[in-house]
């Protein structure tokens, strides 16, 4: 299989040719680096419409169903040190904005306008009926607007997936510390969204205290010591949400032992997004 590296080189120097897809390429693409794929923003000749192509390294068996016509199999050639292949690529619309991890620790960031935007998302994911699998700052930009967006869905849950084990697990930092491939259904967000809006929540309600500890990957708590009791950032939190935010109290109180499931958490978000707007109005 071609390599991040030949992929990303390849992107770079336009020495790329596509089956179907007409792209402009230029020097100056904007090339991202993940752990799986290669992103490149460009426009589609075409329709002129801004994307993402998302270069796969390896063969991904959910992408298909995730993804519909929107994923190309052996769309990219590349030229490797061991010869020529074709790669598969997602075409997706690009989200214009800024990543969450880039705004945590950004001078002057109004983390209260985060923490509602956040909230906002996190129901919206709930109500549907997949789930995304890696919920991240990373992976969630806010547009211009201040809406939030997730992009990524590459560890998404579908409906129709049934039993089948897992392709990833999400990202440790933000996901529960029991989760392997075994876990993956309906409820594989509900920590990653619940300790998120904590996050972001003890960020808008004491920013000074807060801000300075934030760890270089944009992370607060640790999940497993979060779960355990004997996160102290967490704790103190839970502190301070008792006093001043009832609603975030309630949300976070449930990763306390938590399985990695929590029930009722939609309707947790509600009150969340309903106090929001109660402190605005005073």
């Amino acid at each position: 299989m071609a390599s991040l590296v030949e992929i990303y080189n390849a992107l770079r120097y336009s020495r790329v040719t596509f089956r179907t897809l007409r792209p402009q390429l230029t020097a100056h693409n904007n090339i991202y680096v993940g752990s799986n794929a290669v992103v490149l923003r460009c426009i589609l000749t075409d329709d002129d419409r801004a994307v993402a192509l998302k270069c796969y390294a390896n063969r991904r068996r959910n992408a298909r169903s995730i993804y519909g016509d929107s994923y190309l199999a052996k769309e990219l050639l590349i030229h490797t040190l061991t010869g020529v292949e074709y790669i598969d690529v997602t075409v997706l619309d690009w989200v214009e904005g800024h990543a969450l991890d880039s705004l945590l620790r950004a001078p002057n960031t109004d983390y209260r306008a985060l923490s509602k935007s956040f909230d906002r998302l996190a129901l919206d994911t709930l109500q549907h009926s997949h789930a995304h699998g890696d919920v991240k700052p990373e992976n969630v930009v806010v547009t211009p607007s201040g809406v939030m967006r997730l992009i990524d869905h590459d560890a998404a849950w579908l409906p129709g997936f049934g039993d089948h084990d897992a392709e990833e697990i999400g990202t440790p930092t933000y996901s529960h510390p029991q989760r392997d491939k075994r876990h993956f259904d309906k409820h594989i967000d509900d920590f990653s969204l619940a300790i998120l809006s904590t996050m972001l929540a003890a960020l808008a309600i004491k920013r000074d205290y807060f801000a300075p500890q934030l760890m270089p990957d944009g992370s607060l708590f640790g999940p497993r010591s979060v779960v355990d009791g004997s996160d102290k950032l967490f704790n103190k939190a839970l502190s301070f949400f008792e006093r001043r935010d009832p609603a975030h109290y309630a949300i976070a109180r449930t990763l306390y032992g938590s399985s990695g499931a929590i029930d009722g958490l939609a309707g947790m978000f509600e009150q969340a997004l309903a106090q929001h707007t109660q402190t605005r109005r005073r």
